[in-house]
Protein backbone atom coordinates (compact mmCIF):
# COMPACT_ATOMS: atom_id res chain seq x y z
CA UNK A 1 0.00 0.00 0.00
CA UNK A 2 1.51 3.62 -1.11
CA UNK A 3 1.90 6.32 1.55
CA UNK A 4 -1.25 8.96 1.31
CA UNK A 5 0.33 12.33 1.64
CA UNK A 6 -0.39 13.86 4.73
CA UNK A 7 -1.31 17.76 5.56
CA UNK A 8 -3.79 19.72 3.03
CA UNK A 9 -5.57 18.00 0.26
CA UNK A 10 -6.19 20.92 -2.42
CA UNK A 11 -4.81 24.36 -3.37
CA UNK A 12 -7.08 26.30 -1.65
CA UNK A 13 -6.50 24.25 1.78
CA UNK A 14 -2.38 24.70 0.63
CA UNK A 15 -3.37 28.95 0.70
CA UNK A 16 -5.20 28.69 3.67
CA UNK A 17 -2.45 26.95 5.37
CA UNK A 18 0.45 29.32 3.69
CA UNK A 19 -1.66 32.46 5.39
CA UNK A 20 -1.95 31.52 8.31
CA UNK A 21 1.66 30.72 8.80
CA UNK A 22 2.54 34.27 7.14
CA UNK A 23 6.31 34.67 8.89
CA UNK A 24 5.53 38.29 8.49
CA UNK A 25 2.43 37.87 11.09
CA UNK A 26 4.51 36.36 13.43
CA UNK A 27 7.75 38.46 13.50
CA UNK A 28 5.91 41.99 13.50
CA UNK A 29 7.76 43.11 10.24
CA UNK A 30 7.44 42.80 6.44
CA UNK A 31 8.12 38.98 6.34
CA UNK A 32 9.20 37.19 3.12
CA UNK A 33 7.88 37.56 -0.11
CA UNK A 34 4.81 35.33 -1.11
CA UNK A 35 3.94 36.22 -5.36
CA UNK A 36 1.49 33.53 -5.24
CA UNK A 37 -0.44 34.88 -2.13
CA UNK A 38 -0.17 38.64 -3.05
CA UNK A 39 -1.40 37.78 -7.17
CA UNK A 40 1.68 39.20 -8.13
CA UNK A 41 5.50 40.28 -8.70
CA UNK A 42 7.79 42.68 -10.20
CA UNK A 43 10.74 41.30 -11.00
CA UNK A 44 14.65 43.10 -11.25
CA UNK A 45 13.84 44.87 -14.35
CA UNK A 46 10.74 46.72 -12.77
CA UNK A 47 8.65 44.06 -15.04
CA UNK A 48 4.67 43.42 -13.49
CA UNK A 49 3.79 39.48 -13.53
CA UNK A 50 0.25 38.77 -12.54
CA UNK A 51 -0.91 35.19 -10.79
CA UNK A 52 -3.05 33.52 -14.13
CA UNK A 53 -5.92 31.57 -12.80
CA UNK A 54 -5.74 29.83 -9.30
CA UNK A 55 -2.86 27.41 -9.18
CA UNK A 56 -0.95 24.72 -10.52
CA UNK A 57 -1.50 20.80 -8.79
CA UNK A 58 2.28 19.71 -9.17
CA UNK A 59 1.19 16.79 -11.87
CA UNK A 60 -1.27 18.47 -13.45
CA UNK A 61 -1.17 18.36 -17.33
CA UNK A 62 -1.21 22.80 -17.43
CA UNK A 63 2.08 22.62 -15.65
CA UNK A 64 3.52 19.59 -17.91
CA UNK A 65 2.53 21.76 -20.89
CA UNK A 66 3.94 25.46 -18.97
CA UNK A 67 7.29 23.47 -18.76
CA UNK A 68 7.30 22.52 -21.97
CA UNK A 69 7.65 26.49 -23.06
CA UNK A 70 11.37 27.00 -24.12
CA UNK A 71 11.08 31.02 -22.92
CA UNK A 72 9.58 29.89 -19.44
CA UNK A 73 11.23 31.62 -16.53
CA UNK A 74 10.62 30.04 -13.40
CA UNK A 75 11.21 31.91 -9.88
CA UNK A 76 12.10 30.48 -6.63
CA UNK A 77 9.92 31.89 -3.47
CA UNK A 78 12.05 30.90 -0.66
CA UNK A 79 13.56 33.02 1.77
CA UNK A 80 13.45 36.91 2.10
CA UNK A 81 14.89 36.67 -1.98
CA UNK A 82 13.32 35.24 -4.51
CA UNK A 83 15.29 34.10 -7.17
CA UNK A 84 15.06 32.86 -10.58
CA UNK A 85 16.59 29.71 -11.08
CA UNK A 86 17.35 27.16 -14.37
CA UNK A 87 19.40 24.11 -15.11
CA UNK A 88 20.67 21.44 -12.58
CA UNK A 89 19.04 24.48 -10.06
CA UNK A 90 15.85 24.03 -11.41
CA UNK A 91 16.05 19.72 -11.87
CA UNK A 92 16.35 19.55 -8.17
CA UNK A 93 13.83 21.78 -7.31
CA UNK A 94 11.22 20.19 -9.30
CA UNK A 95 12.71 17.02 -7.91
CA UNK A 96 11.26 18.44 -4.17
CA UNK A 97 7.90 19.46 -5.74
CA UNK A 98 7.56 15.60 -6.34
CA UNK A 99 8.71 14.53 -3.73
CA UNK A 100 6.32 16.60 -2.02
CA UNK A 101 3.42 15.32 -4.38
CA UNK A 102 4.45 11.74 -4.01
CA UNK A 103 4.10 12.13 -0.05
CA UNK A 104 8.20 11.49 0.25
CA UNK A 105 9.35 14.87 1.31
CA UNK A 106 11.18 15.85 4.72
CA UNK A 107 8.10 16.23 7.18
CA UNK A 108 7.13 20.06 7.38
CA UNK A 109 8.00 20.95 3.30
CA UNK A 110 5.09 22.38 1.30
CA UNK A 111 5.03 23.86 -2.57
CA UNK A 112 2.38 26.18 -3.67
CA UNK A 113 2.77 26.55 -7.72
CA UNK A 114 1.47 29.52 -10.26
CA UNK A 115 1.95 30.88 -13.44
CA UNK A 116 2.23 34.07 -13.71
CA UNK A 117 2.14 36.01 -17.11
CA UNK A 118 3.27 39.86 -17.84
CA UNK A 119 2.52 42.58 -19.84
CA UNK A 120 3.84 40.86 -23.07
CA UNK A 121 2.32 37.12 -22.47
CA UNK A 122 5.44 35.85 -21.40
CA UNK A 123 5.15 33.08 -18.94
CA UNK A 124 6.79 32.72 -15.39
CA UNK A 125 6.51 29.41 -13.00
CA UNK A 126 6.35 30.38 -9.40
CA UNK A 127 7.15 28.23 -6.70
CA UNK A 128 6.93 29.23 -3.45
CA UNK A 129 8.37 26.69 -0.85
CA UNK A 130 7.47 26.42 2.60
CA UNK A 131 8.72 24.54 6.08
Amino acid sequence: MGRRRQGPESFEDLIRAARSHDPGRNRGGEGWPLPIRDGRWIDESSVEWRIRGRGLEPASPALRRLLKRHELRVLHAYGPRPQEVSGLELAALLERVQQYHDGTAPPYSAFLLAEFRNDTRQAMLVIEEMC
